[in-house]
């Protein structure tokens, strides 16, 4: 894939990359597909929809609070997911990262193979946005994406795969 354009800067000083969102929709018809393959392989699995993803802390944040990424999913959404956690163990994930400029495009699954639940979430975060998140990340050693609703407390998923999360040093 190619690297995108940047465009000049927006009024809030952050620059758009040319094709982000239509790469975007890629990811998340990529997702669909991963939660289709996770189907008909005989998983039960629930693909969500984000609409906004957030690195916790965020750029420059210090503190001894929470970390991963936040992902706003829609309450019906949570609600199947929220329910899903209080019923099993997710104890596995299969992360599927590509970066294109300056944004780091993920596809994580979070499995439970035990009950054959699977969760697929794209997601998304910016490079120079996710430093401190994906630097607590790599000191736990565990990722963590933090599924929420805007009324409710999150529901977390964790891979201890931290590597999978990050990007890639040499295109920095």
């Amino acid at each position: 894939m190619d690297d995108p354009t940047e465009r000049p800067s927006g009024p809030d000083g952050t620059r758009a990359e040319s094709g982000v969102t239509e790469f975007w929709d890629r990811v998340v018809g990529r997702a669909e597909d991963a939660a289709t393959a996770y189907r008909d392989a005989g998983w039960d699995a629930v693909e969500l929809h984000p609409g906004n993803a957030t690195p916790v802390p965020a750029m420059g944040g210090e503190g001894a609070g929470d970390y991963g990424l936040s992902v706003l999913v829609p309450p019906d959404e949570f609600e199947t997911v929220e329910r899903l956690a209080g019923e099993t163990t997710f104890d596995d994930a299969d992360v599927r990262r590509v970066e294109r400029g300056e944004t780091v495009f993920v596809v994580a699954a979070f499995l439970a193979p035990e009950s054959g639940d699977a969760v697929v979430v794209p997601t998304h975060y910016r490079r120079r946005e996710a430093a401190s998140m994906l630097d607590r990340a790599l000191s736990a050693g565990e990722m963590r994406v933090l599924v929420r609703s805007p009324d409710d407390d999150p529901v977390v998923f964790r891979d201890d795969d931290v590597a999978s999360w990050t990007p890639d040093r040499e295109s920095e």
